[in-house]
C-alpha cells in the first residue's frame, strides 16, 4: 500500500498554507516532517488525517481521490 499525495493545497480562509505539494509514502516507509513554526506541518497531517477537509482542486490518497474517502475509512 502506499499512501500517494499529488498537488495538495490546503490553508484557513484566503491563507494558502500548503500549495502543490507531492509525495508518495511507501508501506513500512518511516518520515520525519521538518519544518519552522507556521509552515504547515500540522495542517498537513491534519488533511491528510481528514481532520480538515482538503480544498477541492483535490490530490490522490492511497490512489483515489480524496473525495471518495470518508474519515472513517482513513486507516494509514
Amino acid at each position: 500500500m502506499t499512501l500517494s499525495i499529488e498537488g495538495m493545497r490546503q490553508g484557513y480562509h484566503d491563507n494558502i498554507v500548503i500549495d502543490d505539494i507531492s509525495f508518495d509514502i511507501e508501506k513500512g516507509e518511516m518520515v520525519s516532517i521538518l519544518g519552522p513554526n507556521g509552515s504547515g506541518k500540522s495542517t498537513l497531517i491534519k488533511t491528510i488525517c481528514r481532520i480538515m477537509m482538503p480544498y477541492p482542486e483535490m490530490y490522490l490518497w492511497m490512489g483515489f481521490q480524496s473525495k471518495a474517502w470518508s474519515r472513517k475509512s482513513s486507516r494509514i
